[in-house]
């Protein structure tokens, strides 16, 4: 179903085809999602055992993939993050899909200026800068 979606082009895949591939069953589509899932859940684990984060925040472009994703990386959390860590942690989907980490930075900035306003100065061409950003 992916050769065909890509027009047998398999570098043309788009994360969005991966997941209607996915939604009608492929079997490939969904392990390739299974894997991600898989590295994520390790990536999460050791962050989880590191730092004892309360919440992990799914977000970006695989986050329209969570349906899938999600469950394997939840799994690989509960076997491989230690328990007291683990059970204080919970893993959510941004409701803000793929513009999440776009939305963090713009929020970032925003606070920047509101916490020390004149960091924003204006420039010749009219436009702002942010002054030692």
């Amino acid at each position: 179903m992916l050769t065909g979606m890509s027009g047998g082009n398999l570098s043309a895949l788009t994360v969005p085809m991966v997941i209607e591939a996915a939604e009608k069953g492929d079997r490939l589509a969904l392990q390739s999602l299974e894997v991600i899932g898989h590295h994520l859940g390790i990536g999460i684990a050791s962050l989880v055992n590191a730092l004892n984060p309360e919440l992990v925040v799914f977000g970006g472009i695989l986050s329209m993939a969570s349906k899938f994703i999600l469950p394997v990386v939840e799994n690989e959390i509960r076997l491989r993050s230690l328990r007291w860590n683990r059970d204080a942690t919970r893993v959510v989907v941004t409701s803000h899909g793929q513009q999440a980490c776009v939305m963090g930075g713009v929020a970032r900035v925003f606070q920047s200026v509101l916490v020390e306003p004149g960091i924003v100065h204006s420039q010749p061409s009219g436009a702002l800068a942010m002054v030692n950003a």
